[in-house]
């Protein structure tokens, strides 16, 4: 199976819009139903084993790869790289507890 195209994003640090490029390709063994998964094709091969059945719904299944391809918080590049600024913390409420120790 290959799936190409552009997705339209969010970035989650700037919430600007973000194309992201999508390009998959993915190999899939079929397997009848009811047999044992042949385990050192799909190691050797980068095979991904499906349970075969007579009728097979296929959307679903690019639908599943292109999810799995999606970043978990898409950015922009140049968003990425940007450091937040540290701001100065005001002290815990707990230093005081720390004072009574070594007392």
């Amino acid at each position: 199976m290959e799936v190409a195209g552009s997705l339209n994003l969010v970035c989650q640090r700037c919430l600007e819009p973000l194309a992201f490029p999508l390009q998959i390709q993915a190999r899939f063994l079929l397997v009848p139903v009811g047999q044992s998964w042949p385990d050192e094709e799909l190691a050797e091969d980068g095979f991904d084993a499906i349970a075969a059945e007579k009728e097979m719904a296929v959307f679903p299944l690019i639908e599943d790869e292109v999810m799995l391809a999606l970043p978990i918080a898409p950015m922009h590049e140049v968003c990425a790289t940007v450091v937040p600024e540290m701001k100065e913390q005001a002290p815990s409420p707990f230093a005081v507890l720390a004072k009574l120790n070594k007392s």
